[in-house]
C-alpha cells in the first residue's frame, strides 16, 4: 500500500510524517511488548483502562488527540516523486515506537463510530537497536510535566461535560492553594510548588489538593458550605496558630515538620476535629489566637509533635500521626484543659 508523506531529516536521519484512519494503522502495525519471561521487545505491557479514557476521550468529549505517534516501518521505500511511502498491506509491516495507548484508544472509538485520523512520524526499516534507543529517549530521557502543574494547569480547561463533585472540590483547592501562595501576609506565601519539585519547607500543590480536597466535596466535606476565601482564612490560620504554639519547628524550612509529607497530612486530617472544638470552645471563633489557645489544650495530654520526626513515611504513618493528634486534641478539650477564655475582641 501507499501512504502520501512528507519526507524530512534531522542531521543523517530521514523521517516521514503523515495521516492515516486510526482503523487503518491499527491494522498495519503491532505494538513490540516486553514479557516478563523473554529478553525481546521494549514497549510496556498495555493498560487497557488507559487507552478506554483515551477512547472516551475522544468519543465523548469529541477532542484531538494532538501528539504524533512514532512507527517504524520494515521492508518499505519513499518515493522521492510521488511523496509516497510503500509498505507491506499487512499485519506487523510496522511497530509502534511510541503511542500504543493512544493507537489502542482511537481504535476502541472507530469502533463505536468514530474514526479519526492519526497524525504519524514514521521511521522507515529502523534496526531494532535503533528502536530501542527511540524508546528510551522519548520514555525515559523526556520529563513529565509536575503533578502539581497538571493539577494547576487542569483547572483552566474548559469540559463538554458536567464535572463531578470531587473534580469541583479539586479545582476549588487549586484556587484556595493559588490565593495562599500569592499572598505575602499567608504562612503559605511562596510554599506551596505548582512548576517544580518541592523543596525544604514547601509541600507541593498537589499534596496540598491531595489532603484538602476531601474536605470540600459537596454533602460530604466538613468545609463543604464554605467559601474558598473562607478555607484559606481556616487554613491560614491554623498554621498560623500552630506557628505561635510551636514557634521551634518554624525556624527552619529543614526542621518544619509540618511542610513536609506527614506533617501536612496528619494536620489536614485532623483539621475538622480541631475546628469543631475550637469554634465550640471560643464562640465560634477561629482565629490565629484561638487556634494557639486550641493547641495549648493538648499541654494537658500525652502528645508531642516530636514523635513526628520518627513517625516514618507513608499513607498508613499519615494516617496514624494525625490519629494521634486527633485523640489529643478531643482529649485535651474533654479532659481538665484550662478554663480560661481569651479576649477575642
Amino acid at each position: 500500500m501507499k501512504i502520501p508523506a512528507i519526507k524530512f531529516q534531522q542531521q543523517d536521519n530521514s523521517l516521514y510524517i503523515f495521516k492515516i484512519k486510526a482503523s487503518k494503522l491499527y491494522e498495519i502495525v503491532a505494538i513490540n511488548q516486553r514479557e516478563d519471561d523473554k529478553d525481546t521487545g521494549y514497549q510496556r505491557t498495555l493498560s487497557i483502562s488507559r487507552a478506554k479514557a483515551i477512547s472516551k476521550y475522544i468519543t465523548q468529549k469529541q477532542r484531538p488527540i494532538a501528539p504524533g505517534l512514532v512507527v517504524v516501518f520494515e521492508n518499505s521505500s519513499f518515493d522521492e516523486k510521488e511523496s509516497t511511502i510503500t509498505i507491506p498491506d499487512q499485519t506487523n509491516a510496522g511497530w509502534v515506537i511510541d503511542g500504543q495507548h493512544r493507537l489502542r484508544g482511537a481504535k476502541l472509538a472507530a469502533d463505536e463510530g468514530v474514526d479519526i485520523e492519526l497524525a504519524v512520524i514514521a521511521f522507515l526499516n529502523l534496526s531494532e537497536s535503533d528502536q530501542v534507543e527511540q524508546f528510551i529517549t522519548i520514555n525515559q530521557e523526556a520529563k513529565s510535566v509536575p503533578a502539581s502543574l497538571y493539577l494547576d494547569l487542569k483547572r483552566q480547561i474548559p469540559t463538554l461535560n458536567a464535572k463531578t463533585a470531587t473534580e469541583v472540590a479539586k479545582e476549588k483547592t487549586v484556587d484556595i492553594a493559588d490565593v495562599l501562595r500569592k499572598n505575602p501576609k499567608s504562612i503559605f506565601f511562596e510554599k506551596i510548588a505548582v512548576t517544580s519539585s518541592p523543596s525544604k519547607g514547601q509541600i507541593s500543590l498537589n499534596n496540598f489538593v491531595r489532603k484538602v480536597h476531601p474536605h470540600l466535596v459537596e454533602g460530604k466535606g466538613a468545609f463543604a458550605t464554605y467559601t474558598s476565601q473562607e478555607v484559606a482564612i481556616i487554613l491560614d490560620n491554623y498554621y498560623k496558630g500552630l506557628s505561635k504554639y510551636e514557634p521551634d519547628f518554624f525556624k527552619s524550612a529543614e526542621k518544619n515538620i509540618f511542610f513536609k509529607t506527614l506533617g501536612f497530612g496528619a494536620l489536614i486530617n485532623a483539621l475538622p476535629t480541631f475546628f469543631q472544638w475550637v469554634a465550640k470552645e471560643y464562640n465560634s471563633t477561629f482565629t490565629i489566637e484561638t487556634v494557639e489557645q486550641g493547641f495549648l489544650k493538648i499541654d494537658h495530654t500525652d502528645f508531642n509533635f516530636t514523635s513526628w520526626e520518627k513517625a516514618g513515611t507513608g499513607s498508613d504513618a499519615e494516617k496514624r500521626a494525625g490519629t494521634d493528634l486527633i485523640n489529643a486534641i478531643e482529649d485535651g478539650f474533654t479532659h481538665g484543659g484550662s478554663e480560661s477564655k481569651i479576649k477575642l475582641f
